[in-house]
């Protein structure tokens, strides 16, 4: 009967030191550093697409916003010569 006691909370404590730190360098460990090289490229290729998306749409709104105000100032500086001529 102790036998089994014991090995119950023997098998527990392992259980806990694994839960602990399961990312360790044990033969049994997931290759967590591979996996990460792996994901790296994709994410920065997913990230640089979205990127160029969103910033394509912010510099075509800019150069309109740029083009209403180069109307718009030179419609006022157009209204201030004839305003001074006349």
């Amino acid at each position: 009967m102790s036998f089994i006691t014991v090995m119950t909370y023997w098998s527990l404590n392992e259980v806990a030191n694994e839960m602990e730190d399961p990312f360790g360098y044990d033969p049994n460990d997931l290759p967590l550093t591979c996996f990460q090289y792996d994901l790296n490229p994709q994410l920065t290729t997913s990230a640089q697409k979205s990127r160029l998306q969103y910033f394509d749409e912010i510099e075509r709104d800019l150069n309109t916003a740029d083009q209403d105000a180069k109307s718009t100032a030179s419609t006022a500086s157009d209204h201030l010569l004839i305003a001074l001529l006349s």
